[in-house]
């Protein structure tokens, strides 16, 4: 990719991330709130500004080093700066827009609705054989009700529906 870039003659930059993993993680299976991602980039270089491709490749893998150490230094969440985000209700959407998420949104409650009135019955007869899975049942469903309407972890900007997410420069 760096050698395309180089022979187009396309301006490039080093970008690295970490703390990804902390917030998606497909070899564990995970999606969390509340986590710090940083990002550090390196200059953007021009690659008219060296003789050769080896030239453009050095400097390239010295602005990634020093991108990487920015990124992953200790402590380097504490000095991050968040990124700042326009609060979510600033955006206006186009009626049509407003008008189809309506309809989807709506269908999908009806559905919804329906699988639980056909699942309504045979819930109540096979709680209530049992006191202890009537029990049971109503204290996961208050539980995940708590846990769906709570502020994700680390706390949430006011305004932006948004965990912050800090990075380093």
């Amino acid at each position: 990719m760096l050698r395309f870039a180089h022979a187009e003659g396309l301006p490039t930059q080093a970008v690295v991330s970490a703390g990804k993993e902390g917030v998606m993680s497909e070899k564990r299976g995970t999606a969390r709130w509340g986590r710090t991602v940083l990002v550090a980039y390196g200059p953007v270089l021009l690659p008219a500004d060296f003789p050769d491709f080896k030239a453009f490749l050095d400097a390239f893998k010295t602005s990634f080093n020093e991108a990487w150490a920015r990124a992953h230094a200790p402590g380097a969440a504490a000095t991050a700066t968040p990124i700042p985000h326009p609060a979510l209700d600033a955006h206006v959407y186009p009626p049509d827009l407003s008008r189809d998420q309506a309809v989807v949104s709506t269908t999908i409650l009806v559905v919804f609705l329906g699988v639980v009135a056909l699942c309504t019955r045979w819930v109540v007869a096979w709680a209530g054989r049992s006191p202890g899975a009537a029990a049971a049942l109503f204290l996961w469903c208050a539980t995940s009700a708590v846990r769906a309407v709570g502020a994700p972890a680390g706390g949430v900007p006011q305004g932006t529906g948004r965990p912050a997410k800090p990075r380093a420069e």
